[in-house]
């Protein structure tokens, strides 16, 4: 199963803040959340390793991961950014598909799906006791980030199948037309570092 794990350590801090974020079907949601004293828990790493296992890391911003357990580099708030543009360009293409449909057809009935607003982040200042306040805050921008895609994949996947005939591809072109809802726009998921099993 795919997750988000983020993680808040500013730099100085003793502690560090870690969110999990899970998809199960189409919904979105907070697993578990932990605080870590980094520099007095002798298994610190140990367990900074085990909640990133098999997850794609997010630093909130102004984190530092030295000597941190994880692999590559982690996402930023600016990455999260780049998926609702990948979103919102999903969402445009679906759109032109369906309006396109609807030429061919003449059918007047068709509705376009009505889209969410942009997930956005708002960036504030937090003093150092508020670790995991701000993890929290950089996870739920995560959360409404994947909600809003895997919601955007949903309604094209929806119109993929005639519901009547079973026929296939339907309002969708066959660039678009996959049964199945990716856990991430493919653009996205190619540069994703998901931390290994081990």
């Amino acid at each position: 199963m795919l997750k988000f794990a983020t993680i808040d350590h500013q730099a100085g801090s003793a502690v560090a803040a870690i969110w999990l974020t899970y998809r199960t079907g189409l919904e979105v949601s907070h697993g578990n959340a932990v605080v870590i004293e980094v520099d007095s828990d002798t298994s610190a790493r140990t367990k900074i390793r085990s909640l990133t296992r098999g997850a794609i890391v997010l630093a909130t911003d102004g984190t530092t991961l030295d000597d941190f357990p994880i692999d590559g580099s982690p996402l930023t708030v600016s990455d999260l950014g780049e998926l609702v543009t990948e979103t919102e360009r999903a969402q445009f293409d679906i759109t032109d598909a369906i309006k396109e449909y609807k030429r061919k057809t003449r059918s007047p009935s068709l509705v376009e799906p009505a889209f969410a607003a942009r997930p956005g982040f708002e960036p504030r200042n937090y003093d150092r006791a508020e670790v995991p306040v701000r993890a929290l805050a950089t996870a739920d921008y995560v959360k409404r980030a994947w909600y809003a895609w895997l919601r955007t994949d949903e309604e094209r996947r929806r119109r993929t199948t005639h519901p009547r005939s079973g026929g296939t591809p339907w309002m969708m072109p066959k660039a678009l037309n996959s049964p199945t809802i990716l856990d991430l726009p493919d653009d996205f998921r190619a540069r994703l570092v998901v931390q290994s099993d081990t």
